[in-house]
């Protein structure tokens, strides 16, 4: 049951964010000037491929620095200066503003590269480095390294899918399913040999992210992990950590 419960609770917790995000619906907003340019990309330097006209509702999905990714009701999805954008209206008929604070880009922010340190399995010191990509509003993807070393040195690398399910605010929870491989050295013993092992690993993992300031945040996580051996029993292990990491 040790096994089963983790998996179970957290699983169902991510699957069930996932659910809640897939009916999100991005606010939309009207064209009252004569005219927008849409370019390829998030600068002036990309060219403009659609201009969408007086009236035109347009769907605001993300913001990055002064620029902000949109889409048209013919569906086309292009990039729009914060500037021509203040200059629609929402559907209360006041015009949009942005915030300028740091807090945007934490919300905007597209790469995430932080360093932590725990304990694995109450017995290991943990030291872990990872990166993520955020390919969607609560979605990311994270590829971890760690070493634990006491009495024996385990090296371990992992992908996880990542959702955040909230995202207002300063402090949110994360989920986290996926897999990877650990490896095991034991140190020699009386007849000076050593012995490596590796095996595959699945995980689930849970934890919190807190903006601190600028381009900062703190992290706080908890990961339950099954080592798959080629024995009958799979080893379980626990781990908890903490650390900071940069984003942009």
């Amino acid at each position: 049951m040790r096994f089963i419960s983790p998996f179970l609770i957290i699983s169902f917790l991510w699957g069930l964010s996932f659910t809640a995000l897939a009916e999100d619906k991005y606010p939309s907003v009207e064209i009252v000037e004569a005219y927008i340019d849409l370019r390829t990309g998030p600068g002036r330097g990309y060219p403009i491929f659609y201009v969408a006209e007086r009236g035109e509702w347009i769907e605001v999905i993300k913001r990055r620095t002064d620029w902000v990714k949109v889409r048209t009701e013919r569906d086309k999805v292009g990039w729009v200066s914060r500037a021509d954008l203040e200059k629609t209206v929402k559907a209360s008929g006041d015009f949009v503003r942005f915030k300028r604070e740091s807090y945007e880009g934490y919300l905007e922010r597209d790469f995430e590269v932080g360093f932590m340190a725990g304990a694995y399995d109450t017995r290991f010191d943990l030291l872990s480095v990872y990166g993520s990509y955020h390919f969607a509003e609560n979605l990311s993807i994270e590829a971890h390294y760690q070493e634990m070393i006491v009495d024996e040195s385990r090296q371990a690398v992992s992908i996880s899918i990542i959702n955040e399910p909230i995202t207002m605010y300063r402090t949110s929870p994360y989920f986290g399913i996926g897999g990877g491989r650990i490896r095991v050295t034991q140190a020699a013993d009386s007849t000076n040999i050593s012995s490596d092992s590796s095996d595959k690993t699945v995980h689930v993992a849970a934890g919190i992210k807190t903006y601190v300031t600028r381009s900062f945040l703190f992290r706080a996580g908890y990961r339950y992990t099954v080592q798959l051996t080629s024995k009958n029993d799979n080893n379980e292990t626990e781990e908890w950590k903490v650390g900071f990491a940069v984003f942009f």
